[in-house]
């Protein structure tokens, strides 16, 4: 396993792993990214796909022997055990009111009727693979393929708390409004949203619960 790293300033750097992105590669720097954090190596990390961001307040002095712990650390946690990975993460049921803006347009573009979006994307296990845009929103990880939907052309100036979106390959909640130019295919509530995504850690498997269908049974 190769990890190189690049400079981002002089007070952050990016080290990328080339292996292919799966659960347990988001899982594994995950883990090592809270190693980083409660360590005196550095002063943030930032856990995304493939990669770690790692950064300082001040330039670091000792550059050379700081970059090769980084990397001994996340080849230590790229070998742990998958099972022990997916031990370590929770599992969480959202439900979701699929009644979105633009879940006729994701239907549309992906040549399924709605009751299909709506099926395809409730019965897919999603994994948490990165956090960011904005504090606790979740990007997951595996959604059916055929529901990948380009982001809007103009975004929306305001996009609601809890709004269930699909961006290309991506899907994930609003955890508060803000804007926005993900395909809003549906609604969590509020409450439940607030909830729900500060408890997400890289990693999280998340299912989605149709409300209506729940209703219905």
């Amino acid at each position: 396993m190769v990890i190189t790293h690049h400079w981002l300033g002089l007070s952050c750097c990016e080290f990328v792993v080339d292996v292919a992105a799966t659960p347990d590669l988001f899982r594994s720097l995950g883990m090592a990214a809270e190693f980083l954090r409660s360590s005196d190596i550095s002063d943030g990390v930032v856990s995304s796909y493939r990669s770690l961001g790692v950064y300082w307040r001040q330039p670091p002095v000792d550059t050379d022997q700081r970059i090769q712990r980084i990397k001994n650390v996340i080849r230590e946690h790229v070998a742990i055990d998958p099972k022990r990975l997916l031990d370590a993460s929770q599992e969480h049921f959202v439900e979701a009111l699929y009644d979105g803006p633009d879940i006729g347009t994701v239907a549309e573009h992906c040549g399924l009727s709605v009751a299909e979006v709506i099926r395809r994307h409730s019965e897919t296990r999603y994994v948490v693979a990165a956090v960011g845009f904005m504090p606790h929103f979740a990007y997951l990880w595996g959604m059916d393929s055929s529901l990948a939907t380009p982001r809007r052309n103009s975004p929306r100036v305001r996009v609601p708390l809890g709004a269930l979106g699909i961006a290309n390959d991506q899907t994930g909640i609003y955890p508060c409004e803000s804007p926005g130019g993900w395909q809003l295919i549906g609604q969590v509530e509020a409450s439940l949203c607030r909830r729900v995504c500060r408890q997400l850690n890289i990693g999280d498997v998340v299912r989605f619960v149709d409300k209506k269908e729940k209703a219905e049974c």
